[in-house]
């Protein structure tokens, strides 16, 4: 908007809100916009009329002063000789309103019928004018106006040799508008003289840079309504009108022409003439398209019967089972294990829900085999209120197994902490001590050494105080945390002294032909022999009465880890004369040991 139009509505802004409160208070139905154009060009009439100068002059300082209103009237609802008098009546009573706010006001109705119909005829000055005018009151019209004339003037500046026509339709042109409705546009694009390209790819080209602009156009005059632009090949219309596409027929009938090269005028009235005819074969084509859709729908009935409702209830059937711990069933086997599980076992679902998947299940298969060939709307809608009301069961069922699986974890949780806790005392010589001593005992032997961290300890006090409380969601979070914490940092302890353990008991020995690690556990010993396979040789044996070995037998590395698993050293291993010969004997010339 210019700076003096800017002005100008400032000044008479009062008097324009005045105005428009009052006819939309007789006329709202019936008006979609008012407007405030913009000032005549008068000094341009001057120069154009020399011979009158003085007469000219007079009348351009009378219109200097004149505030141009335009009131669009609705009368989509209405016969043509009614509009007629509907736009007589309002125009005078409209008019009247004005001048007894200001003698100024010069006011002109339209009907929205006369002004499509201008558009069609070429005459789109008006429709121009309006593009550019001040908003006072609009339902749909004038932002409608301001971003599609911007929008066409943006795509003929760039592909104008392209474009047939662009055209505006939809509820927007069918007098069914309202503020929340889309923008609808089609473009009609020439495809005729095209060599350089595929036309499909001229289309898909240009398609995607006339909707960048309409972003651009919608961003510029701040309309956020909606665009939807459709492009179409010329060659393809043709052959749309040709081929009687319904389509194409209620676009050229609805359609509001705001750019034309002289082809859509001519269509749209050979169309209304009734001298665009769908050929036979077009017709018959409809024809065969109406029962290919009625074919469709009743295969698309028995699909929905088939596999829609089928993994509706399916599916969260399998969570179910696999939360109790069970690897994803088969079909043919959800029931079963759902009815043994839950139903029989458990007791935590009703035999009805059961009969539903059962029944579900059978329609599957029967149609799958034939045996069913037609699924009616009444056996869907029951298929369908019996699949909602199995699946929330199901997600009360889960709700009731994540629950049982919460106490059982938490159970578990008990279980491990003081397992954990017991190896550690263990690890310190402590081996049978009462559950209730347990904590005291750890701080003694643990904590008030420096072994363990104080903080350590304040979570596991939680952990076992808790132990046969009632448990809300909150201390379960807090025990958790604490378990986290504790399992990481006993684990790393318990490994820490059984290497430091392992140590005292170990012994590397390094010969001509061979090397290996000695671990000495009270009166068994084990030989790992160190090899470059992946498969290390593991021996045992036993020491004898002298503190040598006579025989060795075969073992493996799961026997030598669950010996360190149980071993607790008692005192340190003494090496004789005796093992030292037992250890040449098996390892041969130049053996030499070395000691942690």
């Amino acid at each position: 908007m210019e700076a003096n139009m800017e002005e100008k509505l400032s000044k008479i802004k009062k008097k324009l809100d005045k105005f428009s409160k009052k006819i939309l208070d007789q006329f709202d139905k019936y008006i979609i916009s008012i407007a405030l154009l913009p000032p005549p060009n008068l000094d341009q009439e001057m120069k154009l009329d020399q011979n009158n100068a003085q007469e000219m002059k007079q009348k351009i300082d009378e219109l200097k002063n004149k505030h141009n209103i335009v009131v669009v009237v609705d009368d989509s609802d209405s016969k043509e000789a009614e509009s007629i008098e509907l736009n007589k009546k309002i125009n005078t009573i409209i008019n009247k309103i004005g001048q007894e706010i200001d003698k100024d006001f010069s006011i002109q109705t339209i009907l929205i019928s006369e002004l499509w119909q201008s558009c069609l005829e070429g005459r789109r000055e008006f429709v121009d004018i309006l593009a550019v005018s001040a908003v006072i009151y609009d339902k749909w019209l004038l932002n409608t106006l301001k971003v599609t004339n911007l929008h066409k003037y943006l795509v003929l500046q760039k592909f104008e040799k392209y474009i047939v026509s662009y055209v505006l339709s939809g509820s927007l042109v069918t007098g069914k508008a309202n503020k929340k409705s889309d923008i609808d546009i089609w473009i009609i694009v020439d495809d005729t003289d095209v060599k350089r390209m595929p036309r499909y790819e001229l289309k898909e080209k240009l398609s995607v840079i006339i909707h960048q602009m309409s972003f651009e156009a919608a961003e510029k005059t701040g309309v956020k309504t909606p665009i939807n632009i459709q492009t179409y090949l010329l060659s393809d219309f043709w052959e749309g009108l040709r081929d009687a596409n319904p389509i194409y027929f209620t676009l050229l009938r609805d359609g509001i022409s705001l750019y034309d090269r002289g082809l859509f005028l001519p269509w749209k009235q050979l169309l209304k003439k009734g001298k665009i005819k769908p050929s036979k074969e077009a017709i018959e084509q409809l024809m065969h398209v109406g029962q290919g859709f009625l074919d469709r729908a009743e295969n698309k009935l028995k699909e929905i019967a088939v596999e829609d409702f089928f993994w509706a209830i399916h599916s969260p059937s399998q969570a179910a089972l696999m939360l109790m711990g069970l690897t994803p069933p088969a079909p043919s086997e959800t029931v079963k294990l759902m009815e043994e599980i839950f139903v029989k076992k458990e007791k935590l679902l009703e035999k009805k829900y059961l009969d539903t998947l059962k029944n579900v299940l059978k329609i599957r298969k029967s149609i799958e085999h034939g045996e069913i060939k037609k699924v009616s709307g009444q056996e869907i809608q029951k298929l369908l209120n019996d699949s909602k009301e199995y699946l929330e069961r199901i997600k009360l069922l889960y709700k009731e197994i994540e629950n049982i699986k919460e106490k059982e974890n938490i159970t578990d949780l008990f279980d491990t902490t003081t397992s954990l806790t017991r190896d550690i005392l263990k690890l310190s010589g402590i081996k049978k001590i009462k559950e209730e001593d347990i904590l005291k005992t750890f701080e003694e032997e643990l904590i008030n050494t420096g072994q363990i961290k104080k903080n350590l300890f304040t979570k596991l006090k939680y952990i076992f105080e808790n132990k046969n409380r009632t448990l809300t969601a909150d201390i379960i979070s807090k025990i958790k945390n604490n378990f986290s914490d504790l399992f990481k940092e006993f684990i790393d302890f318990i490994e820490k002294k059984k290497g430091k353990d392992l140590d005292q008991i170990k012994i590397n020995v390094i010969s001509k032909n061979k090397s290996g690690v000695i671990n000495i556990f009270d009166q068994n010993i084990f030989i790992l022999f160190l090899e470059d396979n992946k498969n290390q040789t593991v021996l045992k044996a036993k020491l004898n009465k002298n503190g040598g070995f006579d025989k060795t037998e075969k073992s493996n590395i799961e026997e030598y880890e669950k010996q360190v698993d149980s071993f607790q050293i008692k005192n340190k291993p003494k090496i004789n004369k005796e093992f030292i010969e037992s250890l040449e004997k098996l390892f041969g010339e130049n053996t030499q040991i070395y000691f942690n």
